[in-house]
């Protein structure tokens, strides 16, 4: 008899201001994480925990950032016995690496304890930045763009009325694209890796759009057309196009509208290099300049 397979739930709670603290139960992405876990189920997976994390106010992150700049950063411990070969971590929400150093208005505060440091460890793999109004790969990732896609290395996010492509170029500059809101074009990520030895063994998915109506519509197309991608490890992006959002939908059939094309799909990279846990937090607080 095959062994079960289980699936946990990095849940991030809601926090919608700046200078009060978090908002629990509330939980971001709950309906993208219910078309994957419908996707998982299929597969054979169990459901196992929900594993909350709260994010920092405002003057707790500008604390750490100082604790950071003094060579004091200490992260607070997670209890990682959950994990192990056979278990998935799930997150259906962004990696915020650089919201804070861009000074987004529609910023996610991270945690910031040791298992998101983790996660955002892994993510600077493949990100030079990543906010919610900005994207840049790093230039190993952006080397395996096809040409056509190359200018496709650094994007710029409407961040109001939905998250849609505004401009995006080459790592060199070149390339430069500009779109409209008649394009509605905009970007999907899927990073899927397997037995991550920071995880205790265990697998971890990520997925994810600029905002919470892109990420439920990845999440659904991972759910149907798309769900090859649950079945092997990488490190994908997804143009939509046709990414029309409506205002009051009923359900996601409104995502069966939008046009996915696979623009980048690679193996996972080597998790040989990652940075510590307190230099991947180190750097999302203290990173590139605003406007990088």
């Amino acid at each position: 008899m095959t062994a079960p397979r289980w699936f946990h739930w990095l849940a991030l709670v809601e926090h919608h201001r700046p200078d009060r603290r978090h908002e629990f139960p509330g939980l971001r992405d709950p309906a993208a994480f219910f078309e994957v876990m419908a996707a998982l189920v299929e597969r054979g997976y169990r459901a196992g925990r929900v594993i909350y994390t709260y994010p920092r106010t405002t003057r707790e992150l500008r604390e750490l950032q100082r604790l950071v700049r003094l060579g004091q950063l200490r992260l607070a411990p997670v209890d990682l016995d959950f994990l192990g070969p056979g278990h998935l971590l799930v997150v259906p929400t962004r990696i915020p690496l650089s919201d804070w150093v861009f000074e987004n208005k529609k910023m996610l505060r991270s945690p910031l304890n040791e298992l998101d440091a983790k996660i955002m460890a892994i993510g600077w793999l493949y990100f030079e930045y990543l906010a919610r109004s900005a994207s840049q790969l790093t230039a190993r990732v952006a080397s395996l763009l096809a040409p056509e896609y190359a200018n496709r290395a650094k994007i710029q996010f409407m961040q109001n009325k939905g998250a849609l492509c505004v401009k995006c170029w080459r790592l060199d500059g070149g390339g430069y694209q500009e779109f409209s809101a008649e394009d509605a074009r905009t970007l999907g990520w899927v990073l899927y890796l397997k037995d991550v030895p920071s995880l205790r063994g265990a697998d971890l998915l990520v997925f994810w759009g600029m905002g919470g109506v892109e990420t439920l519509a990845l999440a659904h197309h991972l759910r149907t057309d798309l769900g090859h991608l649950l079945d092997a490890p990488g490190f994908t992006m997804i143009e939509f196009s046709r990414a029309a959002r409506p205002d009051c939908p009923s359900d996601v059939g409104f995502a069966s509208a939008w046009q996915p094309e696979i623009i980048l799909r690679a193996d996972p990279l080597p998790l040989d290099a990652l940075l510590s846990e307190e230099a991947a937090v180190a750097r999302v607080l203290d990173g590139p300049p605003r406007g990088a």
